[in-house]
């Protein structure tokens, strides 16, 4: 793959990682069009979900910091017995719930396949749906006041259905950030805090999807020189860190209905080209 195009697609599709699209979609047609070998569209794919792991690790690195404490503090005190005397610390809470959003992953990895078959279906109507569905979530999460709990005290159950959801989210046209955000919402936690919980959460998820896909391609990797795709990382890092700090400031000054609104739009526009 010409290394002019790596980094033009990669400044492209890491931009629109937090938007309802699929990526990993994204990532394939770069491939089809470049008629690139499946080693190295695994190795293109890889660039850009690294990117946007760095992009999450510096545009959140005062939560990834509080996170690591809540981890090392967390395990520390399990084998120490410490924990059990004393009230969890805000960190070791948050450390926790983003534990148990991590438990419907291996279910997502096990039924992967169904997402990317329709990612790769020339029908259009069921990401019509989603892009329309998810428009109408954050318009409505907007209607709804920001409540007072805090997101640390989320419940093992609530932290459960967000990691679900944000399963679901690789469902083409599926906004991560409706599903994922809303919830918590609706269930009465800080809007903004919600938003950066959404975030967090997204950082070991997406760290075991990189996994995923080293470990399932290890074969077609072997024959690949990785180093081409470094600049792939960082073009996808500088334009997802652009794309954070944007949805950054819509949360904090209420105005992401402007986002849903596209959603919308897009997913008419869908419909129209479907039916005609």
């Amino acid at each position: 793959m010409n290394i002019i195009v790596i980094i033009i697609s990669a400044l492209i599709i890491g931009f629109l990682e937090f938007a309802p699209v699929s990526t990993n979609l994204l990532s394939s047609f770069v491939s089809m069009f470049t008629l690139a070998e499946e080693g190295d569209a695994i190795a293109f794919s890889l660039s850009i979900k690294a990117g946007v792991l760095i992009a999450l690790i510096i545009c959140f690195r005062e939560q990834c910091l509080d996170l690591a404490r809540g981890c090392g503090s967390t395990v520390g005190g399990l084998f120490t017995g410490k924990v059990f005397k004393r009230s969890l610390r805000s960190n070791e809470k948050l450390f926790i719930a983003v534990v148990e959003s991590l438990i419907p992953v291996p279910v997502f990895i096990l039924i992967g396949a169904f997402n990317d078959s329709i990612a790769r279906d020339r029908g259009v109507l069921i990401e019509a749906i989603a892009f329309i569905v998810s428009g109408v979530m954050l318009l409505a999460m907007k209607k709804v006041p920001s409540g007072k709990k805090n997101i640390t005290a989320i419940s093992p159950p609530d932290a459960f259905i967000v990691g679900i959801y944000q399963c679901l989210s690789a469902v083409p046209g599926v906004s991560r950030v409706a599903l994922t955000v809303s919830y918590p919402v609706l269930r009465k936690h800080e809007k903004y805090k919600s938003f950066l919980f959404s975030f967090i959460i997204y950082i070991p998820y997406l760290l075991i999807m990189i996994i995923r896909d080293i470990v399932l391609g290890r074969e077609a990797l072997a024959g690949v020189s990785l180093l081409r795709y470094v600049p792939g990382v960082a073009a996808a890092c500088a334009a997802a860190v652009l794309s954070i700090n944007a949805f950054k400031m819509l949360f904090k000054t209420n105005k992401y209905h402007w986002f849903a609104y596209l959603n919308i739009f897009i997913g008419l526009v869908l419909i129209i080209s479907e039916l005609f």
